[in-house]
């Protein structure tokens, strides 16, 4: 795989894995609530990733 894949790819894990262990200390109450926060956080960043990528 090339490394412009990858890169946004690994952001977009760190987004999600951040969001949900913010979202865990911030008193959600379990992991499964904590990572609905993490699974909205990736897609808006997967939104923004797609609206801000360079056009063929």
């Amino acid at each position: 795989m090339s490394k412009a894949i990858l890169l946004p790819a690994a952001g977009l894990l760190l987004l999600f894995v951040a969001v949900t262990a913010i979202a865990s200390a911030a008193g959600a109450i379990n992991l499964g609530t904590a990572a609905t926060f993490g699974q909205v956080a990736f897609g808006i960043g997967l939104v923004a990733f797609l609206l801000r990528a360079p056009r063929p």
